[in-house]
């Protein structure tokens, strides 16, 4: 074991990609020169001899995805067992909470479950979903549409939320031949119009801050072509605001529903009950949510929730999160 200092010592545990991304080299410089020893951790070895640790911080949602990966699951299970053989460290957080992010339709049912909480006058609501786990025998994907009313367009996405590349890979589809696309278990959700734009609400402890991001334009409602994408790159150019569909060009200088430039962010009051109810449901202490507001109600819809985001934008990320470690 690694001989004690004064200054606390935090391990962290993030894939290369994710700490690349979030240049997380710059938040241990920033913890290291605010007296905190950041160190990594190498679930690939016996963590007694890497410890002690007054806490571990990680992420391991893309370890758990694949139960037939032997080295993941062993790389969580050497965690797990440190974990539990420490009972006074602090983990950031729990293994088993970051589990119950893995699935969409599970999560599609928490965010029902935080909608249904949500006081009336908050103006709040999910997207209508369901989740086909197979087709049966005389069933078609528009009947079960049909049973829980809801209408095209719909978004469709892989059951797994993260991990692989196929829990990246989205569509936006308007007749029932574009399933084909895409196989079952799948996750069916309405399309609502939003101006282009989404709130990314970052969360981390009692914190929140809200950075907005360009999304998906206002659909026609005589488009037919199916829009697929990655969610983790670019939209493509026919995603954007301001494209027009040949079906609407010859008929129309713009968007049928035009996206308005004026959208307000979500009333901050209503964003950090969302997050009170999403961290009580879940456990979790570090997620993000995203947020978009119908064109024509003005109604605000929760569209999604991932565990431990990249918190781009948000401008003091460094120490808001050591002093959540520290406290």
């Amino acid at each position: 074991a690694q001989g004690r200092t004064n200054m606390p010592r935090i391990g962290y545990y993030l894939s290369p990609s994710k700490a690349e991304k979030m240049k997380w080299s710059l938040f241990v410089d920033y913890a290291n020169n605010s007296g905190v020893e950041l160190v990594p951790v190498d679930l690939d070895h016996d963590l007694e001899s890497q410890g002690p640790f007054d806490a571990i911080i990680h992420k391991v949602t893309d370890d758990l995805t694949d139960p037939e990966d032997h080295k993941a699951a062993a790389k969580v299970k050497r965690l797990e067992e440190y974990i539990h053989a420490h009972p006074n460290m602090l983990e950031i957080d729990p293994v088993s909470r970051q589990r119950t992010v893995l699935d969409r339709g599970s999560m599609s049912k928490l965010l029902q479950t935080v909608n249904d909480a949500m006081p009336e006058d908050k103006y709040v609501r999910c997207p209508k979903f369901v989740i086909v786990q197979s087709l049966a025998e005389g069933e078609s994907y528009l009947s079960i549409m049909r049973r829980y009313g809801i209408n095209f367009p719909v978004v469709c996405k892989t059951i797994q939320a993260c991990g692989s590349k196929q829990s990246h890979m989205m569509g936006i589809i308007f007749k029932e031949e574009d399933f084909a696309h895409f196989q079952a278990p799948l996750l069916i959700q309405e399309y609502l119009n939003h101006d282009a734009m989404i709130f990314k609400i970052f969360v981390i402890g009692d914190f929140i801050d809200v950075v907005r991001r360009k999304s998906i334009r206002n659909l026609f409602e005589s488009e037919t072509e199916p829009l697929l994408f990655d969610s983790q790159k670019p939209f493509p150019p026919n995603m954007l605001d301001g494209f027009v569909p040949s079906s609407e060009s010859s008929s129309h200088a713009g968007p049928s529903v035009p996206s308005s430039p004026t959208t307000e962010d979500p009333p901050t009051d209503t964003l950090r009950q969302i997050a009170r109810e999403i961290r009580r449901s879940l456990g979790l202490t570090l997620f993000g949510f995203d947020v978009i507001t119908e064109s024509k109600t003005r109604t605000h819809a929760i569209v999604d929730v991932n565990y431990f985001p990249g918190y781009s934008g948000v401008a003091d990320f460094h120490s808001v999160l050591l002093k959540h470690i520290l406290d």
